[in-house]
């Protein structure tokens, strides 16, 4: 068997072990309108029960003796959730003209998983006859009752139901529920006072669409693509210029075919789940698209929008913070921070350069200084200037620097004899001069 395959049937397994657990209604279920808006049409539903079918057998997940050689009837019974929401589809698996089990697919996608669950054995219920003693129980238990037509209702995780709107006055409706197999009355009046729960009521609005994308990857064409992403910047300096293509495509049929198209070329990507393929592009916004086709002949494709550079990339724009202090720890307030990119230059071929001023408390910030070399120089009346080559690791930094004071001017001994010697000339001639 396939890896394909093989996880195709953990997952299902996975979600028909799930499928069985009690129903929890939550405050924010999602409205009965999105409900209808993702149905499943019976086509669609057989196409992936009958797959679903096939994988089991070749898996040998259902038994061989039973299962080979079966069959899934195309014809589905609708089975409803308390609301009249269409619910689940239910498939027949027939051989040699009898049932020999059946399976219940999602009758809309906000469900998260195609099939619901897979049964082994025949339905228990002899559905005409169900109906027959469900109505003659109605008129047993009812003084000339009014009723619509019945319908099959899941009211429970495993339990099938027969439900009766029951017409009383205007336009006021009780409902009625029996249980189709015991042919015994459950409920009557509103479902949900005697605990009758939906499987919808188990899905909130914030689940929706988690559970939309688990139903994508199970059973429609679903790509993701992982490189390049929407918006991307790619840089190229390669001639002629092309981008890889990474992703992923899966479909429950399995993949037929995958085709990477760009404004100058289509390119055939193989078939496997996995895809990595090169597209020629030009330089400017170029539109890519993936195309997927499945075994069943469905067509998805997902796009992504890129504008493309010619030439190596830039540097990334760094940001460093930091405190400059004196040699005794004192915040130095005022001192000019320079902070040049050892490999950037702007037109007139000078280094691009980031500057700021130290504050109060010697803090200082540094935003978009380009590349991670940085020539880094800080000036300040009455201190030794600060100069350093760093390479910094990070796109956020902590530099901490410590400035020298200057060194005091001392005027030297034999300079302070010449001014005292100077001075007593002065005053010598003075004198020598008022006594003439």
């Amino acid at each position: 068997m396939q890896p394909e395959k093989e996880i195709r049937i953990l997952n299902l397994l996975v979600i028909l072990t799930l499928a069985g657990s009690i129903l929890v209604p939550v405050a924010g279920a999602i409205d009965a309108g999105i409900i209808e808006e993702y149905y499943v049409s019976p086509a669609d539903s057989y196409q992936y029960s009958k797959q679903t079918l096939e994988d089991f057998i070749s898996a040998g997940a259902l038994d061989n003796e039973i299962f080979a050689g079966s069959k899934l009837e195309e014809e589905p019974m609708i089975i409803y959730d308390p609301n009249h929401l269409v619910l689940l589809h239910q498939y027949s698996i027939t051989k040699d003209g009898k049932e020999v089990g059946f399976i219940r697919a999602a009758g809309s996608k906000v469900l998260g998983a195609p099939v619901i669950t897979i049964h082994e054995n025949p339905d228990p219920i002899d559905y005409p006859d169900a109906f027959a003693k469900s109505e003659e129980l109605i008129k047993a238990t009812f003084e000339n009752p009014k009723y619509s037509e019945p319908f099959l209702i899941c009211y429970s995780p495993s339990r099938i139901g027969i439900m009766y709107e029951m017409i009383e006055t205007g336009d006021e409706t009780g409902k009625v529920i029996i249980d189709a197999y015991g042919i015994s009355i459950v409920s009557t009046g509103d479902p949900a006072d005697s605990g009758i729960r939906s499987m919808y009521d188990a899905i909130d609005n914030d689940q929706l669409e988690d559970k939309i994308d688990i139903w994508n990857r199970a059973v429609s064409l679903y790509i993701s693509i992982t490189t390049p992403v929407e918006g991307d910047d790619v840089w190229l300096d390669v001639v002629p210029p092309e981008v890889s293509v990474v992703g992923e495509a899966s479909s429950l049929s399995g993949v037929r075919s995958i085709t990477i198209r760009s404004s100058l070329e289509e390119v055939s990507c193989g078939s496997e789940t996995e895809f990595a393929c090169t597209v020629p592009v030009s330089a400017g916004d170029n539109t890519i698209t993936v195309i997927a086709e499945d075994n069943y002949g469905n067509i998805f494709e997902k796009t992504v929008n890129v504008t493309v550079h010619i030439g190596l990339p830039p540097p990334p724009s760094i940001t460093i913070t930091g405190r400059i202090t004196d040699t005794d720890g004192n915040p130095v307030q005022g001192a000019m921070v320079t902070f040049e990119s050892e490999i950037a230059i702007d037109y007139d071929n000078n280094p691009l350069a980031a500057t700021n001023v130290s504050g109060d408390d010697g803090s200082y910030l540094i935003e978009d200084a380009v590349g991670y070399s940085q020539n880094i120089e800080i000036q300040k009346d009455g201190y030794n200037p600060y100069q350093a080559v760093i390479v910094f690791e990070n796109l956020s930094n902590r530099l901490d620097i410590e400035l020298e004071p200057e060194p005091q001017k001392q005027q030297s001994p034999g300079f302070d004899l010449l001014l005292i010697a100077c001075g007593l000339g002065f005053v010598f001639v003075f004198l020598s001069a008022r006594r003439d």
